[in-house]
């Protein structure tokens, strides 16, 4: 079985996704002291923790045991073409968007022909 993350999202069963889901749940919330309320307010996401998010999806993805494949997109589009240049480990030259039917299509074939496991791979346009 290959597991397919994009980006900031990942494939993951069982206590792991429930492990992401709290971690991300303390992270993004900020609590705000009134005189006798509390409010949670989502925090807003910077640069910074869209990375360490990545990373952090990255590493739960890698330790658990399972065939995966992280996919990392461009900028994603709704055009209607599903044709897409891959490259393991870096994103291809010049590659600045990709439709999400590419993205499908990049998926389904990581699965059917069993390429990229266990590999972090760049698609794009």
């Amino acid at each position: 079985m290959v597991g397919l993350g994009l980006s900031v999202g990942a494939v993951l069963h069982g206590s792991a996704s429930a492990q992401a889901d709290t971690a991300r749940a303390r992270r993004d919330s900020v609590r705000v002291k009134g005189d006798t309320t509390k409010i949670a307010v989502p925090a807003r996401p910077t640069g910074d923790s869209i990375l360490r998010d990545s990373l952090a999806m990255e590493e739960i993805v890698r330790s658990n045991g399972l065939e995966w494949t992280i996919a990392r997109p461009p900028r994603l589009t709704q055009d209607d073409y599903l044709t897409y240049r891959s490259r393991e480990d870096a994103a291809p030259k010049m590659g600045f968007t990709l439709s999400r039917k590419a993205v499908a299509a990049f998926m389904l074939d990581a699965i059917e022909q069993h390429e990229h496991v266990h590999k972090i791979v760049g698609i794009a346009k």
